[in-house]
């Protein structure tokens, strides 16, 4: 049997819609037909012409629903809506600016931060070392500015390091079509700080952690980033 959810051709889709459609007129006719044929039958030949006819019926109430489906115009709708509809409220982006940037700090299993911080520092300093040349070959072939991939890495764990940890909720300002840090300290941060903080306190704290000791271990000295 041909099911119509399972055809992704809009011109089959198309061609299917019209035989189906002629074979409901057939039907509608046939319908007409023996509805005028049993108000003239007698009482006694009364019962199998009704069984025809409720047969008929629900064969095109098949053939409808699978033409239009649940959601076909064909379909009656209420004239109005539930008085329950227009009480529900819109949530998104709208015309009410989100005051804050709130705390919930929910701990996930395997979460990122987690996984950062039970990483074996020495070990993944000597993996780093092995990978370099290749790193080092890909960062090049990706067109960026002639420069040490070391360097980068080091400015990388700096930039991630002078990223403040805040307590508390966020207060934002809204955008044009998002939010921006209400502090302006916080929204001259880079986009990777920026991303960064939304992580919340504890998980910037873990990966901080992390990274002091993977400075410490690839010789990255302390401080704010070089530009």
């Amino acid at each position: 049997m041909l099911r119509l959810d399972a055809i992704r051709d809009p011109e089959t889709l198309r061609q299917v819609a019209i035989l189906l459609e002629r074979e409901n007129d057939k039907l509608h006719a046939k319908l007409q037909t023996l509805t005028a044929e049993l108000a003239r039958l007698r009482s006694d030949a009364r019962p199998a012409a009704e069984l025809e006819l409720e047969f008929l019926k629900e064969l095109l109430a098949q053939r409808e629903r699978a033409l239009f489906g649940a959601s076909s115009e064909q379909r009656s709708r209420p004239a109005t809506p539930p008085p329950s509809a227009a009480l529900i409220p819109r949530r998104g982006h709208g015309p009410t600016a989100q005051p804050t940037l709130p705390t919930v700090e929910v701990v996930h299993e395997l979460a990122a931060a987690d996984v950062i911080a039970s990483l074996d520092p020495r070990a993944s300093v000597d993996l780093y070392r092995q990978l370099q040349p290749l790193c080092e070959e890909a960062y090049r072939e990706l067109g960026h500015p002639p420069s040490r991939f070391d360097d980068v890495v080091a400015k990388a764990i700096q930039t991630l390091l002078a990223t403040p940890v805040v307590e508390g909720e966020i207060e934002l300002r809204p955008k044009v079509v998002t939010y921006a840090f209400a502090d302006p300290r916080l929204e001259a941060l880079s986009p990777a700080q920026r991303h960064f903080l939304r992580m919340g306190p504890r998980n910037v704290r873990l990966i901080q952690g992390e990274l002091r000791t993977l400075a410490a271990a690839l010789g990255v000295p302390a401080g704010e980033p070089r530009q």
